[in-house]
Parts: structure tokens; C-alpha cells; sequence
């Protein structure tokens, strides 16, 4: 039995709860009558026709159920429920969640591209520390000049402190690792990459060829942090010497970096 937008009155097939299209619901069309029904109803408001569909969108007259998508890897994967939608669908046909072109671009990730290997990712690492050194440095330069202005007998105490830490100290170094959790966390939760990995041409993906959500690039910035100071990057070598080319974070949060061509 089809099924009509009350919005935008485009037709889809049973399997669709919600329109892709404008994220309207949906309503059953009598086959006899043409007459718009619930897609829970069981025959025709207006005829009487038997529609044979149940509550839960399937056929119950023992037609059988439409044909298995083969390809969803090209077309619109929900982010959020996981269901797959047409090409260019603009909301989720099951829970009416817009698909913007960020959506629908990471459900077409290839999962099988090229993966990158241990000395790539060694580079991409060290443009990321000249990149957020630079950002700490012109920070602390600004909180500094911010200081001396707003109230010189603060900047003079700091200063003749010498190396003993201040609170001006502790703010700077807190600042400092947020700004560096939020870097390595938002990078490759919104755009797939940091800085250094966009440069070189590198991407952080999930196996299944979708992106990070924010929890896991989060979990997975914790697991690199953990790989360096507490084993002195020895996790690390297992890029370079395994197969899969991952590391143990990788494994963790199951991620995989590969090229974006």
C-alpha cells in the first residue's frame, strides 16, 4: 500500500513511517478508492477496502515484504536511529531527524578506502602540536596583555613569584587542556579529521565507514593521552606492525584512520 505526505503530498512505499522529504507523517492510500488513511488501519475509511497492513508498516495479507536494501552504504543513514533512507532524503523516514549533507555524506564513507600507516600518522600528530602550540602561545599572550591592563599590580605579582605557580598559572594550564580536549574532540567528532590529518589527507572513521559521535572522539583522545604518559607511546607501535594498521585506541573506540581518496 502506498503512502502520501500530508505535507508535501509526495508518495512512498510501505516501508516509510514519516516522509523523507519533509519529515511529515504519512498516510496509507486506499488501493480501491484512492482515500487517505491511518497507516495503522486495517480497511478503508471510505470504501471499506481490506488495506492489510498492521501497526508496525508490514504487509499482513501475505504479500511478501519488499525486497532487501543491497546498498545502503549509498544512501542516507540515520545518524541517530540508524535507518536507511532514499538518496537525498532530507529527514529520516523513521524518526523525522533532518539529514543534512554532513548526515548523509558520512553514511556514504567507503569503509574499505586505503588506511594510513604508522609515519603518516606521526606527521599528522606533529603538525597538531605546532598547531595548538601556536593557539596556547597566542592565548597566554592575550590573557597576559588582558592582565597588564586590567590590573598591573596582578601582572608585577606574577612575575615576581618567578617559578613558583600562581593562580594565574593554574588558569592557563586549565584553559590550556580544554583547549586541547576540545581541539582533538570536535575535530574529529564534526569534520572526521584534525587539522594536521585534513592537511595531510587523512580522516578518523569508525569500521563501519560512519563518523565519530562526540562521546566517542572523546573516549578516544582519553585512550591516546593513556598510550603516551603512562606507556610511553608503546601502544602506538602497533599501527605500524599490524595488519589493520590500528593502534590500541583505535581498537577501543573502533576507529580506523584511512585517506579521504
Amino acid at each position: 500500500m502506498e503512502r502520501r505526505c500530508l505535507n508535501c503530498y509526495r508518495t512512498f512505499n510501505e516501508r516509510f513511517i514519516h516522509c523523507p522529504q519533509c519529515g511529515g507523517m504519512l498516510q496509507g492510500l486506499c488501493p480501491s478508492c484512492n482515500a487517505e488513511n491511518s497507516i495503522d488501519s486495517q480497511s478503508c475509511r471510505i470504501c471499506g477496502a481490506g488495506l492489510g497492513v498492521g501497526a508496525q508498516g508490514h504487509e499482513q495479507s501475505g504479500a511478501a515484504d519488499p525486497p532487501p536494501v543491497t546498498e545502503s552504504i549509498k544512501l542516507a543513514v540515520c545518524p541517530s536511529c540508524h535507518s536507511v533512507n532514499e538518496p537525498g532524503a532530507a529527514f529520516c523516514s523513521s524518526c523525522s531527524l533532518p539529514l543534512g549533507e554532513k548526515e548523509a555524506a558520512s553514511a556514504s564513507l567507503n569503509p574499505d578506502r586505503r588506511r594510513s600507516g604508522f609515519w603518516i600518522r606521526v606527521a599528522a600528530y606533529l603538525l597538531d602540536s605546532l598547531i595548538l602550540a601556536v593557539g596556547i602561545l597566542a592565548l597566554f599572550i592575550v590573557v597576559g596583555v588582558a592582565v597588564a591592563i586590567a590590573s598591573p599590580e596582578a601582572l608585577d605579582e606574577w612575575q615576581a613569584q618567578g617559578g613558583e605557580a600562581t593562580t594565574l598559572d593554574t588558569f592557563l594550564q586549565l584553559i590550556s587542556w580544554a583547549g586541547v580536549i576540545l581541539y582533538y574532540t570536535v575535530s574529529v567528532s564534526q569534520w572526521a579529521a584534525t587539522l594536521g590529518k585534513r592537511i595531510l589527507g587523512l580522516c578518523v572513521l569508525r569500521t563501519d565507514g560512519s563518523r565519530c559521535g562526540i562521546g566517542r572522539a572523546f573516549v578516544r583522545y582519553c585512550a591516546i593521552s593513556l598510550s603516551f604518559f603512562p606507556l610511553f607511546g608503546i601502544p602506538f607501535l602497533l599501527v605500524a606492525f599490524s595488519e589493520d594498521k590500528r593502534g590500541v585506541h583505535d581498537h577501543i573506540c573502533d576507529t580506523v584512520v584511512v585517506y579521504k581518496d
